[in-house]
């Protein structure tokens, strides 16, 4: 019989195989009909499975970062002779999850528009157990009535027979020949299933990894994962060396972590003592690491706890040198199990031995390890349940502070389930069960419950295992928040799980984040025992969308201790395999689910409404009021959680979710977001993900040419390359010319792509780009563009190339803190964000209305750090100074629009941006719908990477009041210039250049608006008969209908009514206040000649400047 084992295979030689056996294949068979397979990213090998497809497919990775429903709706638009579409994706009873989105019955309407464009006559699902149940079947009739077409799909797993799959589409909407896109080799061989709770390939050594600590027998009894993903790993015994404790942690890649006491490993001998057992383990939000257990002195064993800094040594400022141990005066005195308090206190959790009777106890410690003596007797409480070996396994604390412990009492030989509630003070809890105590016999001769889980809901989940007749099943039994039994849950309350196995062994337990329950044991089998991981749903039935009917087996001599479920949707679980301490890794799929919070079905008070800890809990939505999403530093989803209002939203104690790695994210749509108490999150578009170790999207062709040592693609976190847009890399021989922490490399003329394993990923379409540029100009899926490369600064070119608008529109860039948008800690929707915005940006160009000067070449280059993120804006019919101007005096503005859609008052998305050439980009705006249809072609420009020389004097152009010729590095004497005149003007209007001492405009001690400035300035125009000065900084004026000569003779004052007026780029040397000057591209300039601003047209006289 194989097991999981004779599947681990050497994928290279499968792949070259299958591609043979394809090729073969393909000139021996007649073309089939067009069919698009669509395959997710997430399926385990899914490249192998692309390869399998038979001959006349279109094959379509999904991007695991994007909405999966999207990429395909895209795909069918351009290729409209598709007769069948088959989609291979992970799946559940009505749920296929597609790319970072799910298709249910829950989102069937919200993607109803794009569901009936998929004209196609067949739909083929692969995905596990999608047909299955009621939902199923409904799903699948639902979908048939959106697409028209005929659909067969999976009511089973999907995949390798050994794991339980098959390759058939049991259930079908009408009568239809099912034919599936797979050859034959590729149904045999692979190695998988499309459930989740698939192992991990990208983990370790495929998906374990083992560690030999040179001891006889290493077990790796327990595990706890940190925020950033990394695994911490406790070896419950040493078989070797009396006395020490080990300690592991492994990177999220499960490589050793080299920054943890001694290359990953801690070994402590506990100040002599024999440490007989660690049993259970703590993080504090601090990144200290908490274990308990027992030591034994002189026969007696008595609780112990050790802290642990983050790097691995002892915190010696904790109880003696790091230290605590208590004697409860027993003689066999054992620690079991931790639990934290918000406010920093340690509880301890097991039995004290006295007499040959054991009982409950519990110990509390204050945060520096001291006894807390306002608990129970001087810190320590026990309680006799009457049996005569009772013991207390596991523990948990509700949000209202009262501590609930769990275990078995055992009376005549017979060991039952044993739950008791405790008030915060230590005092048992009368209100619950008989005086505060709950026992169950669930008819077995020795049960055990080992964990114990807490649901949303107040419900108590007690998990271990029940024995009969010498056969041991995993147990979950549920209880209500009054310690009665929830006969809703599983068979009358019970819940148990045969593996197939005798006996089957509980190790631990966990809650996912949408709450399935998780257990991890072990059962034997054919002389061995097995690694077994079982998934249940929330009310108890096996969830036979994980694994192969709930259950994962890894055979062998192994056997699994305990598991943890981490904020990246991994599943990690630990024990042993020959001896070697081992941790397994596996895709949990869990569903994204959104979190909506309705007034009706929440308590709400003045206007804010606060969760305090966020789970899979329904669809509803928040609606009017201010409103504070305060989750208690507990939240940890797996893939995405969303958060959906129409008001203020307030995060906090949010821990940081690793977005690196494939990680989870956070949604949340809202006007204005407030992150307090050191939350980590980012703003995007209409998305809000964590910052930290977020990866950057290259959605671009990507070009490179003389790349030496340095790295010109850096980024902190993982790289993802789109492969259908990516092409080879060639002339590149380096070392690392892509440092993304290793996570993708470019060498020898073609592009590799490995993923945090080392593995090796080739896009299957690769095409040629041309080598002319060090520089990358990534757009990300929130509109900002990041410039990538090397050196530090690269420029790009902004081309207006379109406009039809009565208005004069002024478009500028702006640099954002993150990807999200925030400036200076002020993230969009915040009132003071425009204002942030426009004092961060600088002016790309003004279009002028109706194209009146259609010669004219609006073109700005402008040059950024790299690795800096560029939003855009559009100020409509106005400009960014005059915009400015109102902001600082009170005034609010609604004529600026962003690149997306959060940070605009009417929620809409301003902006198209679409691909062009590789490097180039097209942006189109739409500026209001006052003046018609919204057709996005108001102001049109293209951005791309130039190696081109900025142009002579712009350096200062585009800031505030910023219409300049910089000349100061120039040298002495004339610069030789060209003005070109454009004018659309009843005027005859003057225009000239005048020399100040700085950007401010001073001119000696005057400033703009100080008495006597006009006549200074136009006092010392420059003479532009050959050009203009070196050394010199230039700011433009215009004289409305008059000359230089007529305004200094009737008017040097500029006073309003007076004579002519002189009009500066300066607001404040302008008797209206009002901004005559715009910037319409390099070293271009509009001048408005109106007083007030008059028509706003700024083509009286449009001025270009042309350097010789």
């Amino acid at each position: 019989m194989k097991t999981t084992k004779d599947y681990y295979f050497d994928r290279k030689i499968i792949l070259e195989n299958l591609l043979i056996q394809d090729d073969q294949s393909r000139q021996q068979q007649q073309v089939v009909p067009k069919m698009l397979v669509v395959i997710d990213q997430k399926v385990g090998d899914y490249k192998i499975l692309a390869a399998g497809v038979k001959s006349g497919a279109k094959v379509l990775i999904l991007d695991s970062h994007r909405d999966g429903v999207e990429q395909i709706t895209v795909a069918l638009q351009e290729h409209i002779e598709i007769s069948s579409i088959h989609i291979v994706s992970h799946g559940s009873p009505g749920c296929l999850y597609l790319g970072n989105s799910q298709l249910s019955l829950d989102t069937l309407n919200q993607y109803a528009p794009q569901l009936r464009s998929w004209f196609s006559p067949a739909l083929l699902l692969y995905g596990c157990n999608v047909a299955c149940k009621d939902a199923g079947v409904e799903f699948i009739e639902r979908l048939n009535q959106l697409t028209g077409a005929k659909i067969a799909a999976s009511a089973t797993p999907t995949g390798n027979k050994a794991l339980g799959g098959n390759w058939e589409l049991e259930v079908t909407t009408d009568e239809m020949a099912v034919s599936l896109a797979f050859a034959i080799a590729l149904q045999e061989s692979y190695s998988g299933v499309l459930a989740s709770g698939d192992l991990d390939s990208s983990f370790g050594n495929n998906p374990t990894v083992t560690s030999d600590i040179s001891f006889s027998s290493d077990e790796a009894r327990i595990v706890a994962l940190q925020t950033d993903g990394k695994i911490v790993v406790v070896e419950g015994r040493s078989n070797s060396i009396p006395g020490d404790l080990v300690l592991a942690r492994y990177d999220s890649d499960a490589s050793l972590d080299n920054s943890f006491g001694d290359k990953g490993i801690v070994t402590i001998d506990i100040v002599g003592s024999l440490l007989e057992g660690v049993n259970s383990i703590a993080l504090q939000l601090d990144g200290k690491i908490i274990l308990v257990g027992q030591t034994n002195t002189d026969n007696s064993a008595n609780f112990a706890l050790v802290r642990y800094n983050s790097d691995g040594s002892l915190d010696t400022s904790f109880g003696s040198n790091g230290v605590v141990t208590t004697n409860l005066e027993g003689d066999s005195d054992l620690a079991s199990s931790v639990v934290l308090q918000p406010d920093g206190k340690i509880i301890l959790v097991g039995k004290t031995n006295t007499d040959n009777s054991a009982n409950f106890a519990l110990v509390r410690y204050n945060s520096d390890g001291s006894l807390d003596t306002s608990f129970g007797s001087n810190g320590v409480v026990t309680t006799n349940l009457e049996g005569d070996s009772d013991l207390a396994s596991g523990a948990t604390l509700q949000p209202d502070g009262k501590i609930i412990l769990v275990g078995q009492t055992n009376t005549d030989n017979s060991a039952n389930f044993a739950l008791v509630r405790y008030n915060s003070d230590g005092s048992l809890d009368t209100s619950f069960g008989s005086n505060g105590v709950v026992t169950t016999n669930l008819e077995g001769d020795s049960d055990l419950a080992s964990g114990v889980t807490l649901q949303p809901d107040g419900k108590i989940i007690l998990v271990g295992q029940a024995n009969t007749d010498n056969s041991a099943n995993f147990a979950l039994v549920r209880y209500n928040s009054d310690g009665s039994l929830d006969t809703s849950f599983g068979t009358n309350d019970i819940a148990t799980t045969d593996t197939v196995s005798n006996p089957d062994n509980f190790g631990g337990t966990t809650l996912q984040s949408d709450g399935k329950i998780l257990l991890a044991g072990s059962s034997f089998n054919e002389n061995n025992f097995n690694f077994n991981l079982v998934r249940y749903n929330s009310d108890g039935s096996i969830d036979t969308s994980f694994g192969s009917n709930g259950i994962v087996t890894v055979g062998g001599s192994n056997q699994a201790y305990n598991v943890a479920f981490g904020a990246d949707g991994r599943i990690i679980a630990v024990g042993d395999i020959n001896d070697q301490l081992v941790v397994v890794a596996y895709n949990s799929s869990e569903e994204t689910f959104s979190i909506h919070v309705s007034d009706e079905a929440s308590t709400e008070s003045e206007g804010t409404l606060t969760i305090n800890t966020i789970n899979n809990i329904g669809d509803v939505t928040i609606n009017g009021g201010s409103f504070n999403i305060d989750v208690g530093g507990v939240i940890t989803p797996s893939s995405s959680v969303s958060i959906t209002s129409n008001s203020n939203v307030t995060v906090d104690k949010i821990n940081p979710i690793n977005s690196g790695g494939g990680a989870g994210s956070l949604t949340i749509e809202t006007p204005s977001l407030t992150i307090t108490n050191g939350a980590n999150v980012t703003v995007s578009d209409s998305n809000i993900n964590v910052v930290s170790n977020i990866d950057d999207i290259l959605q671009r062709n990507i070009s490179t040419d003389n790349v030496d040592n340095t790295e010109p693609i850096n980024a902190g976190g993982n790289i993802t390359i789109n492969a259908d847009s990516i092409t080879s890399i060639s002339a590149v021989d380096n070392t690392n010319p892509i440092n993304a922490g290793g996570s993708i490399v470019v060498s020898g003329g073609s592009l590799t792509i490995t993923n945090s394993s080392g593995s090796e990923i080739t896009p299957d379409d690769i095409n040629t780009i041309s080598n002319d540029s060090v520089f990358f100009l990534n757009k990300t899926p929130e509109d900002y563009f990041v410039l990538i490369g090397s050196p530090n600064q690269g420029s790009l070119q902004f081309t207006l190339t379109g406009r039809d608008t009565s208005f004069v529109n002024e478009v500028g860039v702006f640099i954002a803190d993150d990807l999200q948008g925030r400036i200076d800690g002020i993230a969009p929707g915040d009132p003071s964000y425009l204002q942030a915005t426009l004092e961060r940006g600088q002016v790309i160009f003004s279009s002028l209305a109706d194209n009146v000067f259609p010669e004219l070449n609006s073109t700005r280059q402008l040059s950024f750090d790299t690795e800096t993120r560029l939003g855009f804006y559009l100020v409509q019919n106005d400009t960014t100074d005059n915009v400015l101007a109102d902001l600082a005096a009170g005034r609010t503005s609604t004529n600026v629009f962003l690149n997306f859609s959060d940070a605009n008052p009417d929620n809409f998305d301003y902006l198209e941006v679409s691909p062009l050439e590789e490097n180039s980009f097209q942006l189109n705006w739409e500026d209001s719908f006052a003046e018609g249809e919204v057709d996005f072609n108001d102001l049109v420009l293209t951005v791309e990477i130039t190696d081109n020389s900025p142009s002579l004097g712009t350096q200062l152009q585009g800031g505030q009041q910023a219409e300049l010729i910089d000349l100061r590095d120039q040298i002495t004497g004339i610069v030789e210039a060209e003005f070109v005149i454009n004018s659309d003007a009843a005027f005859d209007n003057s225009f000239g250049f005048y020399v100040v001492d700085n950007p401010s405009g001073s001119i000696g001690s005057l400033n703009p608006g100080d008495s006597g400035y006009a006549q200074a300035a136009v006092s010392n125009r420059v003479d532009l008969a050959s050009g203009l000065p070196g050394k010199a900084l230039l700011a433009p004026f215009l004289i409305a209908d008059a000359t230089p000569k007529e305004f200094l003779i009737t008017n040097p004052n500029n006073q309003s009514g007076q004579g002519p007026l002189a009009y500066f780029a300066y607001m404040e040397a302008n008797s209206d206040g009002f901004d005559h000057v715009r910037l319409l591209g390099d070293n271009l300039f509009g001048f408005e000649d109106l007083e007030g601003g008059g028509d706003a047209d700024y083509n009286d006289l449009v001025v270009a400047v042309n350097f010789l």
